[in-house]
C-alpha cells in the first residue's frame, strides 16, 4: 500500500500482487486480538511498559488539541481511555464519559503557551495508566485493526473484491475491543455495544458519503485514531501519502518526508552516502525533499 503511487516503476503488477497475497496467504483476521503481531508486557525488570514510571511524561506531556477534537467531533469513546480530564472538568464533577470535560494543547504554539493553560487546569494529559500500569498494553506491530484498514483501502482501489463497509467497520472493532480487553476498569467505554452505536454514526460509517475520496479519508482518519502509542510512523507515512488525516502545521515550517542519514554512515560509507543522495536527492540530504514513493 505504501508504493501504491509508484506502481509503473516496480517489476510487477502491485494490484496483482498485492491480490495473490489476499488470496493465497494467512491474514490476521481476529478482532480480539488472539492473532496481532504483538510484544507483551511483563512486570519485571526489564520487560515493563516503556513509559511505566516515568514522570516526565505523565506530568509533562500534554495530549494534542487536533487528536481530541476529532475524537470530540466523532463522538468517539476512545478518548476516555487515552486522556484523562482537565482538571476543571474533575472539579467540575463532570462524567468520564462527558466529551466536554477533555481538552488538548495546540500542538503548533510555543510549550510555555500550552503549559500556561495547563496551569489554569484546561489541559488534559495521557491517561494514567500508561505510566502507572506496569503492563499496560501490548505494542502491536501489525494487528487485526490496521490490516481491515489495509484491506479497505485495497477494495476501495479495485485491487481486491470484498465488502467495503464490512471490512471498515471491522477494522473499528478491532480497536474498540483492543482497549476492552487491556485499559483495565474503564474498557467498558469501548465494549462491542459502544462500537456498534459508534459505526452508526452518519460522521463515521462509509455509506454516508459517496465519493471514493470522501471514504478514503474516513478509512485513514480511522486507521489513524487507532494509531495512539501503536504504529510507529505509519499513520505520518499515510498522511505523506494521501494528505489525509490533515496535520496542523505552522506557517513557516515545512514537511518532513524523510530521515537525514546519520552521521556514523557518512563516516564510515562515505562512498556509497554520496552517490545514495546524489541519485535521489540530488546531493542534498535535506529533511525536506520527497522520497522516490511519494514523487
Amino acid at each position: 500500500m505504501t508504493l501504491s503511487k509508484k506502481s509503473a516503476d516496480l517489476p510487477f503488477n502491485l494490484a496483482t500482487e498485492f491480490a495473490k497475497i489476499y488470496s493465497n496467504e494467512p491474514r490476521i483476521t481476529d478482532v480480539g486480538g488472539t492473532e496481532d503481531g504483538q510484544l507483551v508486557f511483563l512486570n519485571q525488570e526489564g520487560n515493563r511498559y516503556p513509559e511505566f514510571n516515568s514522570s516526565g511524561y505523565g506530568s509533562g506531556m500534554y495530549m494534542d488539541s487536533t487528536f481530541i477534537q476529532r475524537l470530540q467531533d466523532l463522538k468517539d469513546p476512545r478518548l476516555f481511555v487515552v486522556a484523562t480530564q482537565t482538571r476543571l472538568g474533575k472539579e467540575a464533577g463532570k462524567a468520564i464519559d462527558d466529551f466536554t470535560a477533555y481538552e488538548g494543547g495546540d500542538p503548533i504554539v510555543p510549550y510555555a503557551q500550552v503549559n500556561a493553560k495547563a496551569v489554569l487546569g484546561k489541559l488534559s494529559k495521557v491517561h494514567e495508566r500508561f505510566y502507572q500500569d506496569p503492563t499496560a498494553e501490548p505494542l502491536v506491530l501489525l494487528g487485526c485493526s490496521e490490516i481491515q484498514f489495509i484491506l479497505a483501502e485495497a477494495i476501495l482501489k479495485g485491487w481486491i473484491t470484498g465488502d467495503l463497509n464490512t471490512t471498515y467497520a471491522k477494522g473499528v472493532q478491532a480497536s474498540f475491543k483492543f482497549y476492552e480487553k487491556y485499559a483495565k476498569n474503564i474498557g467498558s467505554y469501548t465494549n462491542e455495544s459502544q462500537a456498534a452505536q459508534y459505526l452508526a454514526q452518519n460522521t463515521v460509517k462509509l455509506d454516508a458519503v459517496s465519493t471514493n475520496e470522501q471514504k478514503l479519508e474516513r478509512i485513514l482518519m480511522q486507521k489513524y485514531l487507532r494509531s495512539f502509542h501503536q504504529g510507529g510512523y505509519t499513520a505520518y507515512f499515510d498522511h505523506l501519502r494521501t494528505g489525509y488525516p490533515s496535520l496542523r502545521k505552522a506557517a513557516n515550517v515545512k514537511t518532513a518526508y524523510r530521515w537525514m542519514y546519520p552521521q556514523d554512515e557518512y563516516n564510515t560509507n562515505t562512498a556509497n552516502v554520496s552517490d545514495a543522495i546524489k541519485s535521489q536527492f540530488g546531493g542534498n540530504d535535506n529533511i525536506n525533499l520527497q522520497t522516490w514513493w511519494l514523487k
